[in-house]
């Protein structure tokens, strides 16, 4: 049983391998490099991080719509507010 899986896991990846180099050649590069691409791991990180910020990125610019009409109804109503509170003060010597 472990002798085939191993069997099956190396066939896939001679076929990987053998796709890689042929998309390698049709790409014009180097096969170390197309096969260092495709099998290692190094900056995953940086990659799934900038992942992240874009798609964040993303989902504020597409609530800032609704941001931008709710925060400017609550400033305009409080503004509103603060007006209707104001009186004005009486002229100096106007009794006189």
């Amino acid at each position: 049983m472990t002798l085939d899986l191993l069997g099956v896991i190396l066939t896939m990846s001679n076929v990987a391998v053998s796709n890689g180099m042929l998309l390698a050649a049709w790409l014009g590069g180097s096969n170390a490099q197309f096969r260092r691409l495709l099998f290692e791991s190094d900056g995953q990180d940086i990659v799934e991080y900038a992942l992240l910020t874009t798609f964040i990125g993303f989902a504020g610019a597409a609530a800032w719509n609704a941001m931008q009409t709710g925060l400017g109804n609550a400033y305009q109503s409080s503004s509103a507010a603060v007006w209707n509170l104001w009186e004005p003060a009486d002229p100096v010597g106007a009794g006189s």
